[in-house]
């Protein structure tokens, strides 16, 4: 099963009218598997999702398209301002509506940013 095959199976089991998955988990695994290889101070699993990003897509009637990007980075707990899953992980989101009407196609966004309190 090739990344085109899972990536549709994951687009219609979600009802979504697009869906793109990159990552670099095979590579990142390997890279993890070689031998001498301690330079990394991170968890498994946010070394294995770094540089993940997702891209989901809906239609929603015929006029408004709604969508979302999702970016997984490995970085030092201390700097994450969101963590996904375990502290060392994060999580950057954008999010859009499109609204496409006789006068011109409307565009908004949000990517929504937390800020760690001192």
């Amino acid at each position: 099963m090739g990344n085109a095959d899972l990536t549709e199976i994951i687009r219609k089991s979600m009802g979504l009218d697009m869906f793109s998955l990159r990552s670099n988990i095979v590579q990142n695994v390997l890279i993890d598997a070689l031998p001498g290889n301690n330079s990394s101070s991170f968890s498994p699993l946010a070394r294995y999702l770094n540089n993940t990003t997702m891209f989901l897509g809906k239609y929603i009637g015929t006029n408004f398209f709604m969508q979302a990007l999702l970016h997984l980075s490995a970085m030092d707990s201390s700097k994450v301002v969101r963590s996904f899953l375990v502290p060392d992980l994060s999580l950057d989101l954008e999010l859009s509506l499109e609204w496409n009407n006789p006068l011109s196609t409307f565009s908004l966004f949000t990517q929504p940013d937390e800020f760690v309190g001192q």
